[in-house]
């Protein structure tokens, strides 16, 4: 994390106006466990660009990982504006899990599970909202289901703020251990 901070600013100080390098920082900043810097960063993007889907996710999960659950909630119905995609529908679900909205939570599982029957739907969307709605068990097994299917965002395990609800579970550091990562 620390080279990879280094070198997402040092391109942003390249290239200050690329998208892709103002969202890219953004991510890095919230993986690095600096939420606040990532919220800073992230406002900052949404001025050059104001419809970016992938910022407005960052600025949700910052969010999250401040537990700042109504911005979250918010910045996620922003990106589902924009697109409705699996996993941003499964961010929307997680914060409005984490919000105590769980009706709402539940409707975006359902969604995300009718949406099963004509198209791919990742498990770890499932995952996602599992883990916002405190369902362990569920995300656990959706998490193993990511594992079985070699999915690369579980790299991110051990930084990613939509997993908080799960890291003092055993499990949780049995999988770290099976995919090689440090909590």
């Amino acid at each position: 994390l620390d080279s990879g901070l280094v070198h997402a600013r040092l391109a942003l100080e390249i290239d200050p106006l690329s998208l892709n390098t103002n969202f890219g920082f953004g991510w890095w900043l919230l993986y690095a466990g600096e939420p606040e810097q990532a919220i800073g960063q992230a406002r900052k993007t949404l001025e050059l660009y104001p419809n970016d889907l992938h910022t407005h996710s960052i600025l949700g999960w910052a969010f999250v990982a401040r537990s700042m659950h109504g911005e979250a909630v918010a910045a996620f119905e922003k990106a589902v504006t924009i697109s409705r995609d699996a996993l941003s529908l499964a961010s929307l679900g997680h914060a409005y899990g984490r919000s105590g909205q769980r009706h709402a939570a539940e409707a975006v599982l359902a969604e995300l599970l009718d949406r099963r029957a004509r198209e791919h739907v990742p498990e770890f969307a499932l995952a996602t909202v599992h883990a916002g709605l405190g369902d362990l068990e569920r995300a656990f097994q959706s998490l193993e289901k990511c594992h079985a299917e070699r999915d690369g965002r579980l790299f991110w395990l051990p930084v990613d703020p939509r997993f908080d609800p799960l890291r003092f579970d055993p499990r949780y550091h049995d999988l770290l251990r099976r995919l090689g990562l440090r909590p």
